[in-house]
């Protein structure tokens, strides 16, 4: 008797040790869900904002053209001095939150990195017609030909708006794989039920035209 008696306390002990264990195991990981959880979605809120300054100055600067009836020769040179002290960037934080959210979706972390590669271009470019502008300001000509002028204002206009494509497909994407609760049924129904903006978004990665 004095036997049983022991194995069944010695058999208490061992399971209220693995139930305790494995509360505090379950608790541990619920906590750092949430954290992960609250960092994604903060992360998802901050390249929506960054991104959304590109569509939004991109939407703005291509109505205007339309409006000043613009020519396509002239369009990215007249970019580049409407963009001057007002260009859009991204923040520091742009690459950190991008590292948080990068594995959520295969497209949207195609569309973001793009974003970076297109913008990482123009902002070089940008930065040797900036200098062209100062250089013929104070000097009354130009540094450089007129053609390889042409060549970065052509490398800005044709980022600048592939930035605003891809930034568009992407703010689509976040609120559904990053910010929603239920980024498995959206995953379910874009690969079914893909709608217009599930296949621009494939079109898009595909062969790089919307």
């Amino acid at each position: 008797m004095d036997e049983l008696i022991n194995l069944l306390y010695k058999w208490q002990a061992l399971t209220g040790a693995v139930l305790g264990g494995g509360f505090a195991l379950s608790v541990a990981l619920l906590v750092s869900y949430k954290t992960q959880r609250r960092e994604e979605i903060a992360a998802g809120y901050l390249i929506t904002g960054n991104l959304t300054s590109f569509t939004a100055s991109t939407s703005n600067l291509n109505l205007k053209a339309e409006e000043g009836s613009i020519t396509d020769k002239d369009y990215p040179l007249w970019l580049c001095n409407n963009l001057m002290g007002l260009k859009p960037t991204l923040s520091t934080l742009y690459e950190t939150s991008v590292s948080r959210v990068i594995s959520k979706d295969v497209r949207l972390g195609v569309h973001l990195d793009l974003i970076r590669t297109f913008n990482a271009d123009i902002d070089a470019a940008f930065v040797r017609i900036n200098n062209d502008y100062e250089y013929h300001d104070e000097h009354g000509k130009n540094k450089r030909s007129e053609e390889r002028i042409r060549a970065d204002a052509n490398l800005v206009a044709r980022g600048y708006n592939n930035i605003a494509v891809h930034a568009e497909c992407a703010n689509y994407l976040i609120p559904r794989l990053v910010t929603s609760h239920f980024p498995s049924w959206y995953l379910f129904l874009s690969y079914f039920f893909p709608n217009e903006m599930d296949k621009k978004s494939k079109k898009l990665i595909l062969t790089g035209k919307a």
